[in-house]
């Protein structure tokens, strides 16, 4: 049986229709279409797990970098060089003790006056001199106390001498009889020989048995001879001491023979030596009167 719906009824049907329509058109404009569901995944076998890789290793400790040098210096600023030090001396010997002011040790010394003139020439001997063999003192240089002797003699064309050991004896026991008496220079007064004495006095002692120093000594007084001088006593004077040159010197002498001599001499330090030198001429020199010395004392070769 077919129901008649009212025809208002149908309108009223028909606008629902239309409504539901258009809300249901917006509300779809205003809400976004739902997200589309993935596909499920397919179904896998199933595998064991892979195996969990070992826990790395923790890195090496590392080392602490070497410090840093330290920022270089600058340089220092230049500076004279230090002056060169001198080379390191030997320790010097021990000092002695000073001397006083008042007193210094006395110098060599010789004869106070030369030896008196003789008042003639004796004779001269026709006997040959004594072998030459250098004995009857104890100077340690004989030889060349000699030698030197005759080396000045040349030089004022003078004969060389030789040497006597019986002067050389005489001369050694006249030394060791001043050494005695602190080197005291006194002549011996014999006859028959000239006599030349020379005395050095030293501190501390020494045992120098040497005696051709004196030989040098006794030369040196050729400075004060004048040989030019007339008359010849201006020689002779006592500012002046030449009497041992001359006899050194002297021509006409033809042998010498020396003695030497050590005696304790007291010194303001303290206890030295002196020692004193003889030495005895024969034929002697030294006579009187200018023509003599004319003769005998020469002067030196140019």
């Amino acid at each position: 049986m077919v129901h008649a719906i009212p025809r208002m009824a149908s309108t009223l049907l028909v606008y629902c229709l239309l409504a539901c329509t258009l809300s249901g058109a917006l509300a779809a404009k205003k809400s976004p279409p739902p997200p589309r569901r993935p596909p499920p995944p397919q179904l896998l076998t199933k595998s064991p797990p892979p195996p969990s890789p070992p826990p790395p290793r923790p890195p090496p400790p590392k080392s602490s970098p070497p410090p840093s040098p330290p920022p270089p210096r600058p340089p220092p600023p230049k500076a004279s060089p230090p002056p060169p030090r001198p080379p390191p001396k030997a320790s010097p010997p021990p000092p002695r003790p000073p001397p006083p002011k008042t007193s210094p040790p006395p110098p060599k010394a010789l004869s106070p006056s030369p030896p008196p003139p003789k008042a003639s020439p004796p004779p001269l001997s026709s006997t040959p001199p004594p072998p030459q063999d250098y004995s009857g003192g104890s100077c340690t240089d004989a030889w060349a106390t000699l030698n030197m002797t005759n080396m000045y003699r040349v030089w004022h064309q003078a004969k060389p001498l030789t040497w006597s050991s019986t002067l050389a004896a005489s001369s050694q026991t006249y030394a060791v009889t001043l050494a005695a008496k602190s080197c005291g220079l006194v002549h011996s007064g014999g006859s028959g020989y000239g006599e030349n004495l020379y005395a050095k006095y030293q501190y501390p002692k020494s045992s120098d048995m040497t005696c051709a120093p004196a030989v040098t000594s006794w030369y040196n007084e050729v400075s004060q001879y004048v040989f030019s001088t007339k008359p010849y006593t201006d020689n002779w004077i006592s500012t002046k001491m030449v009497g041992h040159f001359t006899q050194l010197v002297w021509a006409s002498t033809t042998s010498v023979g020396c003695g030497v001599a050590i005696g304790d001499y007291q010194t303001s330090y303290g206890l030295g030596s002196c020692r004193v030198v003889v030495c005895q001429y024969k034929p002697p020199g030294n006579y009187i009167g200018d023509s003599y010395f004319l003769a005998n004392v020469l002067p030196k070769l140019a």
